[in-house]
């Protein structure tokens, strides 16, 4: 006897919708976790979405992902691929790790939420799918980062680091916690399926699997492009929620649910993948800018969907621009490099006192040429492709990059010190190895030759701003390098006039005598 065709029986099993009579639709489908938005019972029985899969199609299909997927990993687990990385892809696959592999087992809650709470059963069947996926995915970046952990001890920050009460974790944190874990069920497939995994989620996974395959990390980018299949599956549960939003005439109900999460998605994907693609993925195997993924994939494909529905496009009032968005983001990261889970450098820096001997009366003096040798080591390995990096993405923008080195007590020789500054220079000398003054001195022409040299290389300026006060006699610094007003006032006029210098340069370049 001949199998009966598909259509004739998937819907039939699938679409087990009836009338309730042994309870009422409010202690069947709470609001505070379905939450039907004013929209009939009825009117949620047509929720439809295309892929229309049953359980034994998934269990055939995901066995299939995983065995490819082991088997990639079984093979260069026993290389030494990983090893011979870049440190900044280190980097990025540390931060995917750590702000990721938890935050999966969070969106399996709200899977889990949307089918028992979604108002129609093809929603349901398509949700207890989408709970199988977060739950294999929170599995797999699990697994993947700590079967690495004898080659790359951070890596156990994949499942520690939402422990933490560090700060970008907490930001990641309290979106997913609204997102995934205390919304309602339509609100869930319209903030996490429609607006965050449809629009950004591919920002990470498409983008990321791509940057992964040029920069040679085959593990990475196979664990995640098979993550992405499953995504692009249960993601389809947002575009029919809002279909039956819209014909009930609930268009302001979706676009407040859309506003408030593609500000947060964007905000913390800025964070997440602006660092990896633009700072952390070695440029010559970067495929594109966090800028362009975001015009590619959010402004063009992603809110052509928002234009098909009818909404407001408030991409701009969201999204801001994307690369100073980012920029930005990341010399917050920078800064605060002390309080992140993970080195964000992607190299352990060596301490100075690991350079330092003891002269036998307490004080300690630096072995100047191994510590200068160190910090050009250090240098070449560390900022320097921070200044790379900034002077590309900013030139690309048009804007000319000025990188200054600020002025420090300790090697301002043409500063006359008023009496409180000889007074912080004596404590911190005291507080320092005896001849670290000396070090820092030589240290400041080699630090600005690196500096001049890594921003000519990408077309920026580097300026030496250590000796501004020499017409000063009044206090200057409140510490080894910390500035009174008057310290800033100073700074500030010498990096105005570097600004209106470049502006100069730009106007002369663009002027018509100079284009003839």
């Amino acid at each position: 006897m001949p199998n009966l065709p598909r259509s004739e029986w998937y819907d039939l099993t699938r679409d087990m919708n009836w009338d309730l009579t042994y309870v009422t639709e409010d202690q069947a489908f709470p609001p505070q976790l379905s939450n039907s938005f004013g929209v009939p019972a009825e009117d949620w029985w047509e929720w439809d979405e295309p892929y229309k899969i049953a359980y034994t199609e998934y269990v055939h299909n995901q066995a299939g992902k995983d065995q490819g997927l082991f088997s990639v990993n079984n093979v260069i687990s026993r290389s030494s691929i990983f090893e011979n990385l870049d440190p900044g892809w280190k980097a990025a696959i540390l931060a995917h790790y750590g702000a990721i592999a938890v935050a999966e087992y969070q969106a399996s809650i709200g899977e889990s939420r949307m089918g028992r709470f979604g108002r129609a059963a093809a929603w349901r069947n398509m949700a207890t799918y989408g709970t199988l996926d977060e739950m294999r995915h929170g599995q797999l970046q699990t697994y993947f980062p700590y079967q690495a952990l004898n080659k790359e001890p951070r890596l156990d920050w994949a499942h520690k680091a939402y422990h933490t009460n560090e700060w970008g974790i907490i930001a990641a944190r309290h979106v997913f916690d609204d997102m995934f874990t205390a919304n309602d069920a339509v609100s869930t497939a319209i903030q996490l399926t429609f607006t965050f995994e449809t629009g950004f989620t591919n920002l990470q996974f498409l983008g990321m699997a791509a940057d992964a395959m040029k920069v040679g990390d085959l593990d990475f980018g196979a664990l995640i492009s098979s993550i992405q299949t499953d995504e692009a599956r249960h993601a389809q549960q947002g575009e029919p929620t809002l279909k039956v939003l819209m014909k009930a005439g609930k268009t302001d109900v979706a676009q407040n649910l859309l506003d408030k999460m593609f500000w947060r998605a964007w905000k913390l994907f800025s964070l997440l993948t602006g660092l990896s693609m633009d700072y952390y993925t070695p440029i010559e195997h970067r495929t594109h800018s966090f800028k362009e993924f975001m015009e590619e994939f959010i402004n063009k494909q992603f809110i052509d969907q928002f234009r098909d529905f009818a909404y407001s496009e408030r991409v701009s009032v969201f999204m801001g621009e994307p690369t100073f968005g980012a920029w930005a983001k990341y010399t917050g990261w920078w800064l605060f490099r002390k309080s992140h889970f993970f080195n964000a450098a992607g190299r352990a820096l060596r301490n100075l006192q690991m350079m330092e001997v003891g002269t036998g009366q307490g004080r300690k003096t630096v072995e100047v040429e191994q510590a200068l040798l160190r910090m050009r080591e250090n240098a070449s390995r560390n900022w320097v492709k921070m200044v790379e990096r900034n002077g590309l993405i900013l030139g690309h923008e048009g804007v000319e990059a000025i990188f200054a080195l600020q002025p420090e007590i300790a090697f301002d020789p043409s500063k006359k010190l008023s009496p409180l500054e000889v007074q912080i220079f004596d404590e911190i000398a005291n507080l320092w190895p005896s001849n670290y003054v000396e070090f820092k001195r030589e240290a400041r022409p080699i630090v600005m030759e690196t500096l001049r040299q890594a921003a000519n290389g990408v077309g920026a300026r580097a300026v030496d701003l250590t000796d501004v006060y020499g017409a000063e006699t009044g206090d200057i610094y409140t510490d080894y390098c910390h500035l009174t007003p008057r310290g800033n006032e100073v700074l500030a006029g010498a990096l105005k006039a570097e600004v209106l210098a470049a502006l100069e340069r730009r106007r002369e370049h663009t002027s018509p005598a100079a284009a003839e």
